[in-house]
């Protein structure tokens, strides 16, 4: 399947069933669209402000598996299939957007001399900040 329009049901249930039925035959390069995601909000669709049941929330979540890669906690945190197939996630009114790749394992490799400790790297907090 190259591309995936969900117009179907509106209700979390049915998004969520139909996201895990067909997401997986979507091929690389593919698309996974659904849409009246606003629907979500609504209770008598299942929905509501942050219900951990509705395809909204769920794909909050799924935003934490493409950055599995770089977990430092694996039993928290664990690459996926979902993680090696997904490069990107896209959020517009009422519609989200999965887009289908392989996604390859991210390396570091240094080059030459460090100019800064690493100390010094990982410090987001500047001198005279109130974070």
């Amino acid at each position: 399947v190259d591309i995936v329009i969900d117009d179907g049901g509106h209700t979390v249930k049915q998004q969520n069933t139909t996201f895990d039925e067909v997401y997986e035959n979507v091929r690389a390069g593919g698309v996974y669209l659904v849409e009246d995601l606003h629907t979500n909000y609504w209770k008598e669709f299942g929905g509501g402000l942050h219900n951990r049941d509705t395809f909204v929330e769920r794909s909050k979540g799924l935003v934490d598996q493409l950055y599995a890669w770089y977990s430092r906690d694996k039993k928290k945190l664990k690459v996926t299939e979902f993680t090696k197939t997904t490069p990107s996630i896209h959020f517009y009114d009422s519609i989200i957007v999965f887009e289908k790749n392989e996604v390859q394992e991210p390396t570091h490799k240094q080059i030459g001399k460090p100019t800064i400790s690493e100390l010094e790297r990982w410090d987001y907090h500047s001198e005279g900040s109130s974070a």
